[in-house]
């Protein structure tokens, strides 16, 4: 959990920890994964086998995974990594998660990323 105001109820209505336990319900989807962590790559990983595409907010200048799991995402042409971005908030409608809201750690605007399952 990132402690976002909203976060809790939508667990499971569009915030998700598991892409082998949920993956296949954002089958052709356009998701993200928060964080950079070999945890946070290996569901990446699993997601981009499924999803149409797959955005990692990171919110360290860099990954902190392993080489091998961020070699792998770099060959995968459906995911973007974008580095030094905090996700800020989330944002919902009556079906659920539709984006968040994130920022560079150097200021900046806030960036909207829509997706069908963001976090």
């Amino acid at each position: 959990m990132l402690g976002l105001p909203g976060e809790n109820e939508l667990v499971g209505n569009g915030i998700s920890f598991c892409a082998v336990c949920d993956g296949d319900f954002f089958s052709g989807q356009t998701v993200c994964v928060a964080g950079g962590g070999n945890s946070a790559l290996q569901e990446a990983i699993l997601l981009a086998e499924k999803c149409r595409e797959v955005i990692i907010l990171q919110d360290l200048p860099e990954l902190t995974g392993e080489e091998t799991l961020q070699k792998i995402l770099r060959s995968r042409r459906n995911v973007t990594i974008e580095t030094n971005r905090k996700i800020v908030g989330v944002q919902a409608n009556g079906d659920g998660l539709t984006g968040g809201p994130h920022r560079r750690h150097r200021g900046g605007p806030d960036h909207r990323r829509g997706a069908d399952h963001p976090l």
